[in-house]
């Protein structure tokens, strides 16, 4: 029996994607779908053996944007690694179904923070290239300890912004993230001249 053509299979990505981008991803059903192209679910399952193949599909073009957010942002600044935390919390801001779909979403249990970051960001290596340039540093266990605690600062902003507590405007996201970049760095220089008086 020939597949149903109505739609070619990008057509019917594309439409799953913009579904989940408008609503949500937990109304990305054959019904729901299908309603939205004016077609049986029988053209998607000529395409796809089953809806979690296709959620793969909106998956994957979700972390794409994510990751044009990222680079876009890093290579418009002038201190890449905010250009990093920026990128991550205007995409909570413009696209706040897919941010949810990417990182809030329940996952499963992780050894530590690193593995998380990891599995979470595709662009972790590219980070943390970020972070050496910004601090011209070489210590990669140094940018790693600066990526945890403001991945947690940049996370927690753009959480408050996608359940809409609160709107942070683009002059308090700067003034976060260097207020905590400051305090890191003092705490760092303290600790060593706590250390070296020790000697």
């Amino acid at each position: 029996m020939p597949r149903l053509a109505k739609f070619k299979k990008e057509e019917i990505i594309d439409a799953a994607f913009m579904l989940v981008k408008e609503e949500s991803f937990s109304l990305l059903t054959a019904r729901n779908l299908a309603k939205r192209l004016n077609s049986s679910s029988k053209v998607i399952f000529g395409y796809f053996t089953s809806m979690e193949e296709l959620k793969k599909e909106v998956i994957k073009k979700a972390k794409e944007l994510y990751n044009k957010y990222i680079k876009e942002n890093i290579e418009k600044s002038d201190r890449p690694f905010l250009g990093v935390g920026i990128g991550y919390i205007n995409f909570a801001a413009d696209e706040t179904s897919l941010f949810k779909l990417l990182f809030m979403s329940e996952k499963q249990t992780f050894p530590d923070l690193n593995t998380l970051l990891i599995d979470l960001d595709e662009n972790y290596q590219l980070i943390i290239d970020s972070i050496k340039k910004t601090f011209i540093i070489s210590d990669t266990n140094k940018a790693l300890d600066i990526y945890h605690g403001m991945w947690i600062l940049a996370h927690g902003m753009a959480t408050l912004i996608a359940t809409n507590v609160y709107k942070f405007t683009k002059e308090e996201i700067i003034n976060l993230f260097d207020s905590c970049l400051f305090g890191y760095l003092s705490y760092d220089e303290l600790i060593k001249r706590v250390n070296e008086r020790g000697k």
